[in-house]
């Protein structure tokens, strides 16, 4: 049974196959100028869906981070302060250290960058497809909740951090007993 356009494009609203329906005719276009192949033109539609889906849900992702901004190490004026460990930041930017359950604080005076480094990094976060990024874990003595260290704190005080890191050490131990 052959469908015409006006039927295609109700079966892929149906379908929900949005991703294909923006880049039907386009991709027909294409096929037929350049003489493609079904299976060529088929993986480019399908191409088209994942694309389309993965945007979608990146999105829907940043919208409900709560991030103001999109923000990337390459945009980074390293030049500005150039007292800034480059390459910790960029190690950092791999997450490497929230999968080891580890912590990043950056401490510094105000107007450093660390606001900016550190929403760089909860942006890769949120597109790798991290959702929590503090997840939690019970200890074997208590009932009472902590947090594993894996997040990160911008803080413009050094004074302040260091209060906050022995504060913070100390009721995760305490809690831990």
């Amino acid at each position: 049974m052959s469908m015409n356009m006006i039927e295609i494009e109700r079966a892929l609203k149906q379908l929900r196959l949005s991703g294909v329906r923006a880049t039907l005719e386009t991709r027909l276009i294409e096929s037929q100028a350049s003489n493609l192949s079904f299976i060529e033109t088929f993986s480019a539609l399908l191409q088209d869906e994942l694309d389309r889906r993965q945007s979608r849900l990146l999105e829907r992702r940043y919208q409900l981070s709560g991030l103001a901004e999109r923000a990337s190490l390459a945009e980074f004026d390293w030049g500005y302060n150039p007292k800034i460990p480059k390459r910790t930041c960029f190690e950092l930017h791999t997450l490497k250290f929230i999968a080891e359950c580890d912590s990043a604080l950056l401490i510094g005076q105000p107007g450093t960058g660390k606001s900016h480094i550190a929403k760089a990094i909860a942006y890769s976060a949120l597109r790798s497809g991290l959702r929590e990024p503090v997840p939690f874990r019970r200890t074997p003595r208590s009932e009472k909740r902590y947090p594993r260290p894996a997040g990160s704190v911008a803080c413009d005080e050094p004074e302040t951090g260091r209060r906050w890191i022995t504060r913070g050490c100390s009721r995760r131990y305490s809690l831990a007993e």
